[in-house]
């Protein structure tokens, strides 16, 4: 069988080994049955050397606020087991609340949700590949998507971004067994929605371009893992990301399809909204969509699409007006984008702006 070299710029993570405690409601305490679990943790941190990430968890029945401090306080008992016990090795407490259940919050299996997971390896340097035979890798690795970076308050990436989408479709057409769990990541900030936005437009994408959904699910970290420490705009923007965790692989390759030139992302804006029932952008939706506006007039080599969506007819086209206008006084013009009033009209989804993205056509 004829072996295909994916060219993705990926790069793959030390391999977490994790080990679970788990909790009774509503409590922190470490039950004695969970013992050898951290020795055994312990013993494996103190032979690796590596940093470890406790991430504590919650079921859902109190209010956000109570689970999230319960979550931490799990971690932090965790922590304070772990280094009684010798650990040196540096260690990072993450707690999620209810937010990101691994199980279903319902009689039969909502205790899988009172848990920490101690992963190992978390935070360790990278192995940088520009070049990845992806029949290698394995459950549980880790990847990340070098150079799929995404606007500021917005599940849209970069112009500079789209071969990468580009190259994971391709990867998710030739490895026909592969299936991923993508994770999003926002810089600054909580904002869990955009994480989970971020991920689900990549999700969209693949859906939308012929993979499998049984093969792809996704879930959003909000700024809970940093990449890289934020100093500066450019370690904000490296942490504005999806990572690609593997479910499941196969060494069965088949002939990618041809890539389709015009193949088109779309995505809903967010954070843009007009004042009500008239064509006036409110502030912050003028100074969200400056950061898209921004974006586009770097952009090389791409065509882009606006779509209005409005729940009142009446407006629709003046709020096309207004959009193009805002995008022509920053000198960005209908050679590089097209704003479209559309005639759908549905008071439940409210107002949208929809934006597409696809390569130019060779001239």
């Amino acid at each position: 069988m004829r072996i295909f070299l994916i060219c993705l710029i990926l790069s793959v993570a030390a391999k977490a080994q994790p080990f679970s405690v788990f909790f009774d409601t509503d409590k922190s305490t470490i039950k004695s049955s969970y013992t050898e679990v951290l020795k055994k943790a312990i013993e494996v941190a103190k032979k690796s050397k590596s940093p470890m990430v406790i991430e504590c968890h919650c079921d859902n029945r109190a209010d956000s606020s109570y689970n999230y401090n319960l979550s931490m306080r799990r971690a932090k008992a965790v922590q304070q087991y772990l280094k009684k016990g010798g650990t040196t090795a540096e260690i990072k407490v993450i707690g999620f609340g209810e937010s990101n259940p691994t199980y279903a919050n319902d009689a039969q299996t909502r205790h899988k949700n009172r848990r920490c997971d101690i992963k190992l390896g978390e935070g360790g340097t990278d192995i940088n590949f520009t070049e990845i035979d992806v029949k290698n890798v394995s459950k549980g690795d880790l990847l990340q998507l070098d150079g799929l970076e995404f606007v500021g308050n917005q599940a849209l990436p970069n112009y500079y971004s789209m071969p990468v989408l580009y190259k994971l479709l391709e990867v998710m057409q030739t490895q026909a067994d592969l299936e991923i769990k993508l994770l999003g990541h926002v810089c600054c900030s909580d904002d869990m929605p955009l994480s989970i936005a971020r991920a689900e437009a990549v999700y969209t994408f693949l859906i939308n371009n012929g993979i499998d959904s049984a093969r792809l699910s996704y879930q959003g970290f909000s700024n809970t893992k940093p990449k890289v420490k934020e100093v500066d705009e450019k370690t904000k923007q490296q942490n504005r990301r999806v990572e690609i965790l593997i479910l499941k692989n196969s060494e069965r390759s088949v002939e990618p399809n041809k890539m389709n030139k015009q193949i088109t992302f779309g995505v809903v804006l967010r954070d843009i909204p007009f004042r009500e029932n008239t064509r006036f952008l409110e502030k912050s939706g003028e100074y969200n969509l400056n950061f898209v506006a921004e974006m586009i007039k770097e952009s090389e080599g791409y065509d882009y699409k606006m779509i209005v969506v409005s729940k009142h007819q009446s407006v629709t086209a003046q709020r096309r007006n207004t959009v193009e206008s805002f995008f022509r006084k920053r000198r960005i013009f209908k050679d590089v984008i097209n704003f479209v009033p559309s005639n759908f009209y549905n008071p439940d989804k409210g107002d949208m702006l929809i934006l597409e993205v696809k390569p130019k056509l060779n001239e």
